[in-house]
């Protein structure tokens, strides 16, 4: 199930540097987007492991992919394409440095520009942002693949076709060219990861915020649950006291249980924070790496992009009077900062004038 609340943004690297944007992402996303790489700046390979299958064949894929790679430097995507496996290569030397100038450390995740299989036929043209790419597909796998700045003509397709394994079945000429659906970004491949484990880590925040909020939906269910059944409570209570003496025998019973339904369900809502928390954040540009939350306590993790103006943030959470206690402290050792900050359990202020129980 797609939960776009929680996609990243995903931004296009083109060759001459520029970020352009392909999906804005979800309201809950990590703050760092998913960078697609120009195809102008990707090499393909298709790998036929032969004999090998299972462990085997990755290992192969892999080896292959190292001892390949058309860069000196080279970053790698081995992934499943059919009967065998694809490999794309990127200039790491190329890629690296405008990252890390836009984005800092550590950088984003990145993948080549990958389009999804055709609905029907193996041979197909594309055409890219810059430039136009040939395909051969078989088995729903990339196999074949070519890029070009400018369009294919007739011996550049028949070049291109000539070195496939279908090659007696494709067309003589090439076809007409198609706007491709982007494939979703690579997170992991069967048989192993599909980035590397530090780029894997980094999708960690949102199924921490996804196991968040399932929890304190649940615990929002049996707060509203408990609010009922401590109204109902309050009217048995009201009653025995007017009809009962005071000294009979059980009398406060139900304004004890009154009392503690009414402790259940007032305590601080988790997921009311969090949204305060985002609102405030985002008028910072700082997006939550990743949340913790137990009782009346709420941890945020920042990227330590966010030094300059954590103190702001700071005084912004507290004033919300939705935090107490906020302190910021940094790790200098993996470039975070923890946000750490008590619920004082009053509601959120957007909502308090809609919500007829304050």
């Amino acid at each position: 199930m797609r939960l776009s609340f929680l996609t990243p943004r995903q931004v296009l690297l083109t060759p001459d540097g520029r970020f352009e944007t392909v999906e804005a992402g979800g309201a809950l996303a990590p703050g760092r987007p998913d960078v697609w790489l120009a195809r102008a700046m990707c090499a393909h390979q298709f790998f036929d492991p032969g004999a090998a299958r299972g462990a085997a064949g990755w290992a192969a894929a892999r080896l292959y992919a190292r001892s390949a790679a058309p860069f000196v430097s080279a970053g790698a995507l081995v992934e499943r394409s059919g009967g065998g496996f694809s490999i794309w290569w990127w200039d790491r030397d190329q890629v690296e440095p405008v990252l890390a100038e836009q984005f800092g450390q550590p950088s984003p995740a990145v993948a080549p520009e990958r389009f999804q299989p055709p609905g029907n036929g193996a041979w197909r043209m594309l055409r890219l942002d810059d430039g136009f790419e040939a395909q051969f597909w078989r088995d729903g796998g990339l196999v074949g693949s070519s890029w070009r700045r400018t369009p294919f003509a007739r011996a550049d397709w028949q070049a291109f076709t000539r070195v496939q394994p279908a090659a007696a079945d494709a067309p003589a000429d090439p076809p007409a060219a198609v706007v491709g659906v982007r494939a979703p970004f690579p997170r992991r491949s069967a048989g192993g990861p599909a980035l590397s484990p530090d780029q894997l880590l980094r999708a960690a925040p949102a199924a921490a915020a996804l196991l968040l909020l399932t929890a304190a939906a649940f615990w929002l269910g049996q707060g509203l649950k408990l609010r009922l059944e401590a109204r109902d409570l309050a009217r048995v209570a009201a009653a025995e006291r007017l009809s009962a003496p005071p000294a009979a025998a059980g009398a406060d019973i139900a304004a004890r249980r009154l009392a503690a339904f009414s402790a259940l369900s007032n305590r601080p809502n988790p997921v009311t924070a969090l949204n305060v928390a985002t609102r405030i954040l985002r008028l910072y540009g700082v997006g939550i790496e990743a949340v913790d939350a137990q009782d009346d306590r709420m941890d945020l993790t920042l990227p330590y992009s966010a030094l300059n103006g954590v103190d702001r943030i700071a005084r912004d959470m507290e004033a919300s009077g939705v935090f107490t206690d906020v302190r910021p402290l940094t790790n200098a050792a993996d470039r975070t900062i923890r946000l750490r900050m008590r619920l004082t359990g009053r509601p959120d202020p957007a909502q308090a004038s809609l919500n007829p129980d304050g």
